[in-house]
């Protein structure tokens, strides 16, 4: 298989589906465009890996997530690191860069919004028993975690054992 990717048409995505009979169709940047995203916020908090920043912009690119806060440390677009992992998508998902994740959380919380926190505590849910609201707006915090902040958020969630900060820093 990977002798058929010797020529440089098919290196391109969508020439490959076609020429290889995968049938997917591609959005255009226009059709793109027409999606409507959902009212879903990310918090980066100290994200120290850009790879890792480029990564969940590309993750919310894939779920139409309306925007992410870069608090902090975290690395900001543009950047050739952000963009390597994120390939294009911090182009397309806003995002905003706060140094402190205390006021944004505060922000999302006067707009009604549900804020969760990616954390093992005692008292938190198992991300695959977590069942969002369609009808209500959530936030995700992913990265450093201080115990005061814990304490403001609606709702921990777990991500299996270590949680997220493992991977995230």
């Amino acid at each position: 298989c990977a002798t058929q990717f010797n020529d440089m048409e098919s290196r391109d995505a969508a020439t490959y589906s076609t020429k290889y009979g995968f049938g997917l169709k591609y959005f255009d940047e226009e059709s793109h465009e027409k999606f409507t995203t959902i009212s879903r916020e990310v918090i980066l908090d100290d994200i120290r890996s850009m790879y890792n920043v480029g990564s969940v912009f590309r993750t919310a690119d894939a779920f139409r997530i309306e925007k992410i806060f870069l608090c902090g440390i975290t690395a900001q677009p543009p950047h050739p690191e952000i963009h390597k992992t994120a390939l294009g998508a911090e182009d397309s998902v806003d995002w905003e860069h706060a140094d402190d994740i205390h006021s944004v959380v505060k922000k999302l919380q006067e707009h009604n919004y549900i804020v969760l926190a990616t954390e093992q505590v005692q008292g938190s849910t198992m991300l695959q028993n977590f069942i969002p609201d369609p009808d209500k707006k959530y936030a995700i915090i992913l990265g450093n975690l201080l115990v005061p902040l814990i304490e403001k958020v609606t709702m921990p969630v777990a991500f299996g054992k270590g949680g997220m900060r493992h991977g995230a820093k």
